[in-house]
């Protein structure tokens, strides 16, 4: 499972990397076309909001596989060890079930003819 976990993350780093480099060149011909040539692309701005949404979320799983994302510990310093275990049991629970809802939303969002869950 190691190597399909390296093998994940490194997808996810060429991910990161070419939906940022696509949003900076679009970004950056959309400011030129409508400054220079008053005029744009059409679908620009909204493949650029869609690009910024997907950097987001796979700029939060790779911090969060590499365990250098925010977080707020103030309670697991005056906990026992034991409990501290379980308290990072619950705040991983809590934050995949949130994970789960915010795919289902986005699912939703993206794929208007398929739902997840009846409305």
């Amino acid at each position: 499972m190691h190597w399909l976990d390296h093998w994940l993350a490194s997808l996810e780093r060429a991910l990161v990397v070419l939906l940022l480099t696509g949003l900076l060149g679009l970004g950056l011909l959309q400011v030129i076309e409508r400054n220079v040539l008053a005029s744009g692309i059409f679908w620009a701005d909204e493949l650029l909001q869609h690009m910024v949404l997907w950097l987001g979320f796979l700029g939060a799983s790779l911090a969060t596989r590499e365990h250098r994302h925010l977080s707020i510990d103030v309670l697991s310093h005056f906990l026992p060890t034991r409990w501290q275990l379980w308290l990072g049991l619950l705040v991983n629970t809590v934050a995949l079930v949130l994970c789960m809802l915010l795919v289902q939303a986005a699912w939703g969002w993206c794929v208007p003819s398929i739902r997840l869950a009846p409305c």
